[in-house]
């Protein structure tokens, strides 16, 4: 009697060849290697999200603090020490190196603070915001 291998015992029964492991290995690791990328690239690329967020509390609670308060109430920008704070709080927000904050009434390197008022109604004198980081920008209208 001859012997034979396993496979011819059990008929019908197929299992993986080496190189079929070997491909599926090699796509998974390409697959996990591209969304290591993808995720480390969201990451670094969340930093002026989060400031245009923060940036937009920030002015939703200088305008709350005005209505709630009934009195006029100041968002301040110093843009020498890139901070931005609603004035008599401690809500402050940080300006990132690499993110610029524009607006027609800010004026950088002169060394003076720049006073946005909310009335206590909840009204401003209105105007456009543009945080630019890179070659993108986004403009926040008040």
């Amino acid at each position: 009697m001859t012997q034979g291998c396993y496979r011819d015992k059990v008929k019908g029964s197929r299992g993986f060849t080496l190189v079929e492991l070997l491909v599926v290995m090699v796509l998974i690791g390409l697959i996990v290697s591209l969304a290591s990328i993808l995720v480390i690239r969201g990451i670094k690329n969340r930093g002026p999200y989060k400031f245009q967020m923060d940036f937009k509390h920030l002015l939703a609670r200088a305008r709350m603090r005005a209505i709630v308060t009934r009195e006029e109430t100041f968002l301040v920008v110093d843009p020498d020490n890139r901070k931005i704070w609603i004035d008599g709080t401690k809500d402050t927000l940080t300006i990132p190196k690499d993110i610029s904050l524009e607006s027609e009434r800010i004026t950088w390197g002169n060394g003076e603070k720049f006073q946005f008022p909310f009335f206590p109604d909840g009204s401003c004198p209105g105007g456009t915001f543009v945080i630019k980081w890179g070659k993108k920008e986004w403009k926040v209208a008040v």
